[in-house]
């Protein structure tokens, strides 16, 4: 049951947005359990690294990620001595007629040349009085264009120009710091000082809307490793938000804002992790469109229920394409939430099958975008399709049909489905530098799961600038993140060091903990944890 017409929002009903193994010799795969990351035993390679091509078992962070990029933490010997010299930099006005026979002018135009009508200079503020120039006399003289503003302009696009293929070559091992530096890798990933980015698992949101375009469902998609197989997660509608205040439900924020965005973003700090936008939205018409090449699909053990057009279910069926949409929404007075979406589970999971005999490039299409190639890796590999592990609330007074709460399984489930998320929003998760401090050893999969479990997102992986660290140092950056700083040395043992950063070096760093692992922490970990 959705919430009620008078609930109305506190305006701050989420908060605002904001693998791994650490490469080494060997690295250790998760257990089945713990994670959905797969990683190579033997080589210790890292998706980039040098060596042996990667395959979809290779990499020493393939986690439910996709792949790794990597760098060091050394600087780029090409780029040393250069200087761009900004707009107000004094040494960028050049004096004597040697200066000036040395720039590209370009002169004012003439006053014959002007036109009422012409453009004027984008740079000109409009007068007080309403004209456009204060002077009634047109536009002023075009500035003049310097060698040194040409460099910049020349650096400023190249940059810019840069960023994409930042974000995506993996095989240069590019690594931008806080400072904007990009620094190119020449550590191997056995080597000290060796870093690499962690790409998160990839992840969507789908919701089936009805035909007044409001959320019927919403079911989280996360792929597992290599983009093979992977979770399908439905998450209830009347699950409560994160830190409610006057509206308790997540369907409760769409009849409030009615915005797409509002409804990822919430759902995004009900799970604790970042979602792409946008949402992939699905109706009846479309559903049918994209199950019709496997249609009809079996499914067994149906209630007796009543779609809106008046058909009966009951048992075993076989829904017709155009069935589906209809069946996922038909529901039965006084049915609890958690017992429609088990019922639709069954639906998700007679798809799939049916995808997967089929074959999944016939049956889904090579589309890149959208649901595609969720629904191809999802039928490709071993999908598990669950609900969120939610129970009801207590009723807060006579006749309250409580919200959903989470239960003590569901970090683990969402973790499992996501084992390296990126935080929703600032604050939200404590972004993590996992560095091996300890000469051959390994840090395992498992580690990695718990250290997200804990609260934390592992952004960054890598070796320390040198090897033979016994024990464990967890550094924060900012009294803010003390608390959390305390809580993982406290999941990793005992022992464990916890420092607070010098004002420089936090600035330094792009996370906001920096946790070196030594052989106490590693030693106990192979041994079972």
């Amino acid at each position: 049951m959705s919430d009620e017409a008078g609930e109305q929002a506190d305006g701050d009903t989420s908060d605002e947005d904001g693998e791994h193994a650490v490469p080494v010799a060997a690295v250790e795969a998760a257990p089945p359990v713990a994670t959905r990351a797969d990683v190579d035993a033997t080589t210790g390679d890292l998706a980039g690294a040098e060596g042996p091509e990667v395959g979809d078992r290779d990499a020493a962070v393939v986690a439910a990620t996709g792949s790794v990029e990597a760098s060091d933490a050394g600087g780029d010997p090409s780029t040393a001595g250069v200087e761009v010299a900004t707009a107000s930099d004094p040494a960028a006005e050049a004096t004597g007629e040697r200066a000036e026979a040395a720039r590209a002018t370009v002169d004012t135009p003439p006053d014959d040349a002007r036109s009422d009508d012409a453009p004027f200079d984008v740079d000109a503020q409009p007068a007080d009085d309403g004209d456009i120039y204060d002077d009634g006399q047109g536009p002023p003289p075009l500035r003049r264009v310097t060698l040194r503003s040409v460099a910049f302009g020349t650096v400023l696009t190249l940059l810019v120009a840069a960023i994409p293929v930042l974000g995506y070559l993996g095989q240069d091992r590019l690594l931008k710091s806080r400072g904007g530096d990009v620094v190119v890798d020449s550590a191997g990933p056995t080597e000290p000082g060796y870093r690499a980015f962690v790409t998160p698992t990839p992840t969507a949101l789908v919701v089936h809307r009805d035909a007044e375009g409001n959320p019927a469902s919403a079911t989280l998609l996360a792929l597992g490793a290599g983009d093979d197989g992977g979770t399908v997660l439905q998450v209830p509608l009347t699950t409560m938000v994160h830190n409610p205040i006057m509206i308790r439900r997540l369907i409760g924020i769409w009849e409030h804002d009615r915005d797409d965005e509002s409804f990822r973003r919430t759902t995004e700090e009900i799970l604790g992790i970042s979602i792409p936008a946008p949402l992939i939205d699905v109706t009846d018409e479309s559903l049918a469109a994209l199950i019709a090449p496997v249609a009809p699909l079996e499914i067994t053990g149906t209630d007796p229920i009543v779609d809106e057009d008046g058909v009966q279910y009951a048992g075993d069926i076989s829904l017709a394409a155009e069935q589906v949409g209809p069946y996922l929404r038909a529901t039965y007075e006084g049915e609890a939430e958690l017992a429609h979406l088990a019922r639709t589970e069954r639906v998700w999971q007679a798809w799939l099958a049916a995808l997967g005999e089929a074959g999944v490039d016939d049956a889904v299409g090579a589309a890149t975008t959208g649901i595609g190639p969720f629904l191809r890796a999802l039928a490709g590999g071993t999908a598990m399709v669950e609900t969120l592990d939610v129970q009801p609330d207590e009723p807060m007074y006579f006749g309250d049909i409580p919200p959903l709460i989470p239960t003590d399984r569901f970090e683990a489930q969402v973790v499992d489905a996501v084992p390296f998320p990126h935080s929703p929003s600032p604050g939200r998760r404590a972004t993590i530098q996992l560095l091996n401090g300890s000469e051959g050893a390994t840090v395992p999969m498992a580690l990695m799961h718990d250290l997200v479990l804990a609260g934390g997102a592992v952004i960054t992986v890598g070796n320390a600038d040198a090897f033979g660290r016994e024990t464990t140092l967890v550094e924060y950056s900012g009294t803010a993140n003390r608390e959390v700083a305390a809580d993982l040395a406290a999941v990793l043992g005992d022992d464990v060091e916890v420092e607070q950063m010098s004002a420089t070096r936090a600035e330094a760093e792009a996370e906001d903990l920096v946790i070196t692992i030594g052989s106490d922490v590693l030693e106990r970990y192979d041994d079972g944890g």
